[in-house]
């Protein structure tokens, strides 16, 4: 890569990281009440359950690397394909609807293993969406009582099941793209899962799913909303399930995220600042601090290239 682009383009997603930070926790939020509360729950009976949440994040990204690295049919050692998906969660967080994922993701692999990675990286997904969705329609249909958003939710689960597993139907259909074949940008069936595979990614997916929705019953607790975790863990499989539909950047959704966590804790809580909190918290936990890791094995990188 050209020394002088390469640094351009460092540079702008530094400024970018830098600037969405700022203004998702000092603009859109008012993070310093937020960090008072933090503050204040650190006693030894609160402290508890944010030091869970922590160690749980480790958790989430072994989680993912593994998935990335079983769709990659194990072609790639865990170091390199933990540099590929912290990359990705980097290139994702700057752009919308998380576009730039798949190019950060590629940015750690082979140039023969690119080809295929754009298809592989959006099957993982497609994997994650569907456990959000099964696992979503089941906490809605105990929070509330609507048989039509449930129908809508179980049919959407059963579409992206459908799509994971039978994605060589898909692959088939795109493979006779005569524009994608000359452009290279195609996948063999032979590169696609096979079933054992499948089972395993969709497995990892569902540990990774209730590891991200204990993180945030763990927050909930910490930052003062009194309820069971029965009671918390129904409510964040539903906050996880709305938050999925979020069309906006990564960074910048929070009035979307927020303004769900305060209507579907509403009838056990009206702590907007602890609510707010457990989601900024879990924000930075999960998003932003892999992010900036992941932004320096992408300089890493570029000074080893």
């Amino acid at each position: 890569m050209n020394s002088t682009f390469s640094f351009l383009l460092k540079a702008l997603i530094a400024a970018l990281l830098v600037w969405l930070i700022a203004h998702r926790l000092f603009v859109q939020n008012d993070f310093e009440a937020q960090w008072q509360l933090f503050t204040q729950n650190l006693s030894a009976a609160q402290v508890v359950w944010i030091v869970v949440a922590i160690l749980l994040m480790p958790v989430n990204w072994y989680l993912e690397t593994i998935k990335w690295q079983k769709l990659l049919q194990d072609n790639i050692a865990f170091a390199p394909a933990l540099r590929s998906v912290l990359s990705g969660v980097t290139l994702g967080f700057v752009s919308p609807a998380r576009l730039g994922e798949f190019s950060g993701r590629i940015w750690h692999l082979s140039p023969e293993m690119r080809r295929s990675a754009f298809y592989l990286s959006n099957l993982g997904g497609i994997a994650q969406t569907a456990i959000t969705l099964v696992a979503g329609a089941v906490c809605f249909s105990l929070w509330v009582n609507n048989p039509f958003v449930s129908g809508i939710v179980i049919g959407l689960s059963v579409v992206f099941l459908l799509l994971f597993f039978r994605f060589d139907v898909v692959n088939n259909y795109l493979s006779k793209k005569d524009g994608l074949r000359k452009a290279g940008f195609y996948i063999s069936d032979e590169e696609l899962p096979d079933l054992r595979t499948q089972s395993i990614v969709i497995s990892f997916s569902l540990v990774r799913y209730l590891v991200y929705l204990f993180q945030y019953v763990c927050a909930f607790h910490f930052f003062g909303i009194e309820a069971t975790v029965f009671t918390l863990t129904i409510h964040s499989g539903v906050l996880l399930l709305m938050n999925s539909f979020s069309p906006l950047l990564p960074a910048l959704d929070f009035s979307f995220r927020g303004t769900v966590a305060l209507y579907v804790f509403r009838e056990i809580s009206d702590n907007s600042l602890a609510l707010l909190s457990a989601a900024t918290f879990i924000w930075l936990l999960n998003l932003v601090l892999p992010a900036l890791v992941g932004y320096l094995f992408i300089v890493r990188k570029e000074k080893q290239s």
